[in-house]
């Protein structure tokens, strides 16, 4: 959910993927953290993004997908193909994901990505 008072603030959720298996229409609702859970609508929306980095300080970005992410409404939806979805070694990466807003990245979703 996103703070409807305060403004922008990212949820930090885990995520699983299976090492070169796709993924299909993997659906996130966002919507803001009031009492109608009002849907969130992606303010200046241009394109959306993932990220894969090796560690939570986003020393190095393994992998970077834009036209795999999708918008429709207040969902986005994952489309990786089974080489997106290939990673040299099975474990604990870190991912982002959001919208460019006037040419600046929105995370909306962070945290731990675990790959087996």
């Amino acid at each position: 959910m996103i703070e409807s008072v305060y403004g922008f603030e990212a949820d930090n959720e885990e995520l699983n993927l299976y090492n070169g298996q796709a993924v299909l229409d993997l659906a996130i609702t966002y919507v803001l953290d009031d009492d109608d859970e009002t849907a969130y609508t992606f303010p200046g929306y241009s394109s959306s993004f993932m990220y894969v980095y090796d560690s939570p300080e986003r020393n190095y970005q393994i992998k970077s997908f834009t036209s795999q992410v999708t918008r429709n409404s207040n969902v986005q939806v994952l489309n990786l193909s089974a080489s997106d979805c290939t990673f040299d070694n099975e474990g604990t990466f870190y991912y982002e994901i959001g919208y460019i807003r006037s040419g600046y990245e929105i995370v909306l979703r962070y945290g731990a990505l675990y790959v087996s």
